[in-house]
């Protein structure tokens, strides 16, 4: 490693140790934190991969963008609360942008961010990305006993327009119920259908517009007559 590498290496492993420390980072548009992974065969014991945590400040109702670039292939993220649970990883998000998480906000917390790398390697530089995507429609709103049945599940419609060639992240959440989420045409033509996949994510559809037009959004549920309290929102993902 010549000096001008060294150096490098030296600034990067400080930026992690800062951050794993404790002192938290608040992501604005294209915050960067950077990182360096390597080892020593006597520190590696019998591992087979290498992680480094960073904690992050993130407020309730905000979808973020978390994207990681590496120098090598075989890295991944993921994201933790503080008590350890598994919440989102970049695997999860392929279909909008290799190595990134699209992750809406539950509750306003720190929380933990995990780059890891696969080994064999001898060292690798990360950068983790962090910016807020605009919100194009955001709501929170109730299934009520009133609102009209289909196949059993209440259900609500909301019109948003979008434009053509561009992919959009669609959001619904709750937690009374299993969240059930529809994307329509006006004529009220099915185009897209998701259910929750889990209770912090609920139900996800990434879904590129192929006209400027208005759809329709259907907020259900995937459980008979239930009813309860959920989050719908849209966020422009390119």
């Amino acid at each position: 490693m010549n000096r001008i590498s060294y150096v490098v290496a030296i600034v990067c492993l400080f930026l992690v140790a800062t951050v794993v420390s404790g002192q938290n980072v608040t992501p604005t548009r294209d915050t960067v934190v950077s990182g360096f992974f390597a080892y020593s065969d006597k520190e590696l014991g019998n591992s087979t991969s290498l992680s480094r945590l960073h904690h992050v400040d993130l407020i309730e109702g905000i979808t973020y963008c978390i994207g990681l670039e590496s120098t090598e292939f075989n890295t991944s993220m993921l994201i933790e609360d503080l008590e350890g649970n598994f919440l989102a990883m970049d695997t999860h998000d392929s279909s909008i942008s290799p190595g990134c998480i699209v992750f809406r906000v539950p509750a306003t917390a720190s929380y933990r961010l995990i780059a890891s790398v696969s080994l064999p390697i001898r060292e690798s530089y990360y950068r983790i990305t962090m910016y807020e995507l605009p919100s194009l429609f955001a709501l929170v709103a109730e299934l009520t006993p009133t609102d009209p049945l289909n196949d059993d599940s209440h259900e609500r419609f909301y019109d948003v327009p979008l434009i053509a060639g561009l992919r959009y992240v669609i959001d619904m959440s709750s937690r009374d119920f299993d969240a059930c989420l529809k994307v329509m045409t006006i004529e009220n033509d099915i185009v897209a259908v998701e259910y929750a996949c889990d209770s912090v994510r609920g139900a996800r559809i990434v879904f590129t517009a192929p006209a400027t037009e208005v759809v329709r959004l259907v907020a259900t549920s995937a459980t008979p007559y239930a009813v309860g309290t959920f989050r719908l929102n849209v966020c422009e993902c390119d």
